[in-house]
């Protein structure tokens, strides 16, 4: 599991402190320091930060066989494109957000505000499930917003 810190929040940020901890042995593995002055802009610090902790965790001989990080779209990228051995997945709390975002926006446009709050409460219910189930991470295929709602009326 790995996440980044900022020191400040937006576009703003000087340095980004990208820490990977083990799942189930709350143990970290690695955790890296990225300045602004080294990636092209602030949202490369991310992915420089995944990128340098993969690589120090690799060169002790350590099999990474998955990731999970939050929605980041350049890191979602990244793990496609260069780390393909590497089962990457969301982690719960951020999937969940991803999720509820995209079903706001889907729902308010068509008028639909309670299916709006019942999506919410079942989003937030399933993944829980999921993750008492099969750990604290939720396969891409998990996370798949309907292009269209239907509301029945009575």
């Amino acid at each position: 599991m790995g996440d980044g810190r900022c020191n400040s929040p937006g576009h703003n940020a000087m340095y980004m402190t990208y820490t990977s901890m083990g799942e189930g042995s709350s143990l970290f593995l690695a955790s890296k320091v990225v300045c602004i002055d080294e990636v092209k802009n602030p949202d490369a610090m991310e992915v420089e930060g995944i990128h340098r902790c993969l690589d120090e965790v690799e060169a002790h001989a350590v099999v990474i066989e998955g990731l999970a990080t939050d929605r980041h779209v350049q890191a979602t990228r990244y793990m496609k494109k260069l780390r393909l051995n590497i089962d990457h997945q969301y982690e719960n709390f951020h999937a969940a957000n991803g999720i509820t975002k995209e079903l706001s926006r889907t729902c308010r446009s068509r008028g639909t505000d309670d299916v709006w709050k019942w999506s919410v409460s079942e989003c937030y219910q399933s993944l829980t499930a999921h993750q008492h189930q099969k750990g604290h991470t939720v396969p891409k295929q998990v996370i798949t917003i309907p292009t269209s709602i239907q509301v029945a009326t009575i």
